[in-house]
C-alpha cells in the first residue's frame, strides 16, 4: 500500500537527538501551540527563533526590585507585567492630574478675564469722570 505524497516536502533531514525532559517539554509545546507533530513545533520554535525579538527597557536597580516586590506580593505573575500594570496605573495618575490641572488652569484664567474686564470698566469710569 502506498502512502501520500508529501506536497512540499522538507528540504533537509535532521536527526536530533533529545533528552526525556526535552522531548517533554517538546511535547507541551505542541499541545500548547496546536501543532499536528513534533516536526511541525520544532518549524514553528525555528521561525520563531528568527523573529526580531524586543528588548526590555534596562531599568534603574531600584526600580527593578520594586518590580520584583510586586510579583512577590501576588499584584502580578511576572515582571513584564508588574511593569505593565505601573505604567498603565501611573498612566491613569497622570490623566487625573492632568484632568484635575486643567480645570484648575480654566478657573485660574477665567478670575484673570474677570480681573482684565473690572480693569477695563474701572478705566472707562475714570476716563469719563476726567472727560467732565
Amino acid at each position: 500500500m502506498r502512502t501520500a505524497r508529501i506536497q512540499n516536502p522538507a528540504g533537509r533531514f535532521l536527526g536530533v537527538r533529545l533528552s526525556a525532559e526535552e522531548s517533554e517539554l517538546l511535547e507541551q509545546f505542541r499541545e500548547a501551540h496546536g501543532r499536528a507533530s513534533r516536526s511541525d513545533a520544532i518549524r514553528a520554535l525555528v521561525r520563531g527563533a528568527s523573529a526580531t525579538p524586543v528588548e526590555a527597557p534596562e531599568l534603574p536597580t531600584s526600580l527593578s526590585s520594586q518590580l520584583e516586590e510586586l510579583v512577590e506580593d501576588g499584584w502580578a505573575n511576572s515582571r513584564d507585567e508588574a511593569l505593565t500594570l505601573v505604567v498603565t496605573l501611573g498612566l491613569q495618575e497622570l490623566s487625573r492630574v492632568h484632568v484635575e490641572r486643567k480645570a484648575a488652569l480654566r478657573d485660574a484664567a477665567q478670575r484673570l478675564a474677570e480681573r482684565r474686564e473690572a480693569r477695563r470698566r474701572a478705566d472707562r469710569g475714570g476716563r469719563g469722570l476726567l472727560e467732565r
